[in-house]
């Protein structure tokens, strides 16, 4: 068994997989926020990669995609400390936890899909910062004239709604 998972960079994997399932059986809660914070690192790496290494590069598509994944970070943070039983941000009983995440998944897509227009179109790094953090806080902040008002996605005693 050893020689399929051991020098090939497979065993540290394999053991967060065995430890995360263990800890998924006992506590969802620790495994939902261990999960999400292991995509939320994957993505502020992405963007310290992207920011760091584009004096060297110049590579407008890499830091297009650092700076939005970033931004998604951030909404996924947002997401795993407004999850219900956390207690951090602890309003609209896990209605806000699934909107972050929804705008999350919003943001990444439209990321996604318009990434390829950036092989060959320059934008500023502060333009992008702006557009990305002004897109993310007009979608949640509910008092902002130009917000965009959300429908309940969770509820208390129901659950999620679909």
């Amino acid at each position: 068994m050893c020689s399929l998972l051991c020098g090939q960079g497979w065993l540290v994997p394999v053991l967060l997989i065995g430890v995360l399932a263990l800890v998924s059986r006992y506590n969802f809660l620790l495994f939902h926020t261990l999960a999400e914070l292991f995509a939320i690192t994957v993505a502020v790496v992405l963007a310290m990669v992207a920011w760091y290494t584009y004096d060297f590069s110049r590579n407008h598509f890499l830091m297009y995609l650092g700076i939005g994944y970033l931004w998604i970070g951030i909404l996924d943070l947002m997401h795993t400390l407004s999850f219900r039983g956390m207690g951090v941000l602890d309003f609209d009983a896990g209605n806000a936890s699934i909107q972050f995440w929804v705008i999350a998944r919003y943001l990444e897509a439209i990321l996604l899909l318009s990434a390829p227009l950036f092989f060959n179109f320059r934008v500023p790094k502060l333009a992008l910062m702006l557009l990305f953090g002004g897109g993310s806080a007009m979608w949640k902040k509910p008092s902002a004239k130009y917000s965009i008002v959300w429908p309940v996605l969770s509820m208390w005693k129901t659950g999620n709604l679909s």
